[in-house]
């Protein structure tokens, strides 16, 4: 899972990782859990650490205000997401905007 612009992505393997590790029952392999809970800790380690909603807030209206004020959400998604994805997580970013725009 290899992209040429940002080499490896650590972040979309975290969430996998993590899930397997909280559904897996304890009587079933404590091997197995504190392999995948090892793995999990090294991802955290190293993956990017996503910005929060209010960082999220400040950026947007800090560079976009200008596409802020048509409140066309569709235009101003495409215009943001370039600048915020892989650093903020899409919810978020979706999140805010639709209170920018019915703001």
């Amino acid at each position: 899972m290899e992209t040429p612009k940002t080499g490896y992505q650590v972040q979309s393997y975290d969430v996998p990782v993590k899930r397997y590790c909280q559904t897996l029952d304890l009587r079933d392999s404590p091997e197995l859990i504190a392999e995948y809970q090892k793995r999990h800790d090294i991802m955290q380690e190293y993956a990017p650490k996503l910005l929060s909603k209010e960082e999220v807030v400040a950026i947007v209206q800090e560079k976009f205000a200008d596409v802020i004020a048509t409140k066309n959400k569709g235009q101003i998604m495409k215009t943001i997401m370039p600048e915020l994805k892989g650093k903020a997580d899409g919810k978020v970013i979706n999140e805010v905007v639709t209170e920018l725009c019915n703001a």
